[in-house]
């Protein structure tokens, strides 16, 4: 009888558009889980599941780069019996053969009051354990990941896309952690928006069905001069950014390649004004290739909030029609 109802709600999340088995208990070789509908999921609920176990260090960061908390669960199951791999892979796999995901960081100063504890690092290493484990079990599907960071200018971790093995997931973690560690400077958005760009233009996947996402995490406000906040926000040969430097940048990502901008706005502090900015990167809303490969935009007040964020990237990613 358990396992009949078992296929029942398999059908059930595989079938529906929005993998409608919120609150669910199932039992499978790795024990009980939840599975919650990802968009019910508000970053806003604030507590992060405390059920699972986690394979990142739960110590205290020191500073080191080494991850330091214990909230994301990161019971990642290689199981193909687990009803939650299984609805995420038929719609991963339903939606493109290759998934090339860009994450950039805000590495400012103003980091270190923001995310303390590394919060952004951390679940960056989860989101990448679950596409890793993806990977893993679809080795026909190319899933590359690419690294970028950016304060006063942009910081180009890495000149390359990675993609995912066991080698090379190891590397993406580490830039992960490079990105992230000694927080200082300004707040400039177009240099690095820019060079997401460029690093786009590095791949040629031809015909290849493809998703492109770029995640792009910010405390604050843009160091543009006609918001009054140049400090630290020089662009280059001594020109200081501006707000219509910021779209202009954007648009050519989007457009030209064909990304999906998923804009996490963090902290407590950020003002309306800097809250907007942030959800204008949301974009397309209305894609191209694909009218339903849009924008997403998650605002993450507290490191609860942020955990929450990332523990339901790879879901809302993963939904399908």
């Amino acid at each position: 009888m358990k396992t009949s109802r078992m296929i029942q709600i398999a059908a059930i999340c595989t079938l529906t558009t929005s993998f409608g088995c919120s609150e669910s208990s199932f039992t499978s070789s790795g024990g009980t889980r939840k599975f919650e509908d990802p968009k019910n999921a508000s970053p806003r609920q604030g507590q992060a599941d405390s059920g699972g176990g986690s394979d990142l260090d739960s110590s205290e960061d020191t500073g080191n780069g080494r991850p330091g908390v214990d909230a994301f669960d990161s019971d990642i199951a290689e199981d193909s019996s687990n009803i939650t791999t299984i609805a995420f892979d038929d719609c991963l796999k339903i939606k493109a053969e290759n998934y090339n995901i860009l994450l950039i960081f805000d590495n400012s100063g103003s980091q270190t009051q923001t995310d303390p504890d590394a919060v952004r690092r951390d679940g960056a290493l989860y989101f990448v354990d679950q596409f890793a484990d993806y990977a893993r079990r679809n080795p026909q599907t190319i899933v590359r990941f690419g690294v970028l960071s950016f304060n006063h200018g942009s910081n180009q971790i890495s000149d390359q896309w990675l993609q995912m093995s066991d080698v090379q997931v190891d590397q993406i973690k580490q830039q992960i952690t490079t990105a992230t560690t000694r927080p200082n400077g300004g707040t400039a958005y177009s240099p690095v928006l820019r060079d997401a760009e460029r690093f786009y233009g590095l791949l040629n996947d031809g015909d290849r069905r493809i998703k492109n996402y770029t995640v792009f995490l910010t405390d604050g406000l843009p160091n543009a001069s006609d918001l009054g906040t140049i400090l630290g926000g020089a662009i280059g040969f001594g020109r200081v950014e501006k707000m219509t430097d910021i779209p202009i940048a954007l648009n050519a990502l989007v457009t030209n390649h064909d990304v999906a901008m998923i804009a996490i706005a963090t902290g407590p502090d950020i003002p309306p004004q800097g809250e907007s900015i942030t959800q204008d990167l949301a974009k397309p809303t209305v894609g191209t290739s694909d009218p339903k490969h849009v924008g997403i935009y998650r605002r993450a007040k507290t490191p609860e909030e942020l955990k929450e964020v990332w523990k339901g990237l790879f879901a809302t990613i993963g939904q399908c029609d």
